[in-house]
């Protein structure tokens, strides 16, 4: 019982943070290298011109510094914080567009070439492993007798 707690233990604090980090780093870094089309597929959101511009430079700069804040121990649990709630948000980004009408995927690299049904399964299922890491993350200091505060001394 105490392999198999350490092994969930490693899995939700060590793996599923890089596997998170792989998917913000692939995800921003594409975004930025492909801009253009990022952009114009945003453009057919039927949003304002500036919220479109500001998402089209914001959406992968926040998702590389997900990836950043994944990598430092000291920074990881806002990391895990910032990728349950972009986790959320893509998922009910892609519940809308099943909803509605057909707009390319704008994710960028080989993801965009999932269906959106797929989108859905791929986003839950991060959703729930970021959240599940965020938890083990929570539990972990708080047995270690780590603070969430700072020290006043």
């Amino acid at each position: 019982m105490l392999y198999a707690k350490n092994i969930s233990r490693f899995t939700a604090l060590q793996l599923i943070p890089l596997l998170l980090i792989l998917l913000f780093a692939y995800t921003g870094t594409s975004k930025l290298t492909g801009h253009e089309k990022f952009l114009t597929q945003l453009e057919q959101l039927d949003m304002p011109y500036l919220i479109t511009h500001f998402a089209a430079m914001a959406v992968p700069v926040a998702e590389l510094l997900i990836a950043f804040l994944l990598v430092t121990e000291r920074f990881k649990q806002a990391g895990l914080w910032l990728s349950v709630a972009a986790m959320l948000f893509f998922t009910v980004y892609v519940m809308v567009i099943l909803s509605g009408k057909h707009i390319p995927c704008s994710c960028g690299g080989v993801i965009s070439k999932m269906s959106w049904k797929q989108h859905l399964y791929f986003n839950i299922s991060f959703l729930l492993l970021a959240t599940w890491a965020l938890y083990y993350k929570i539990n972990y200091a708080h047995k270690k007798g780590v603070s969430r505060k700072p020290s006043t001394e």
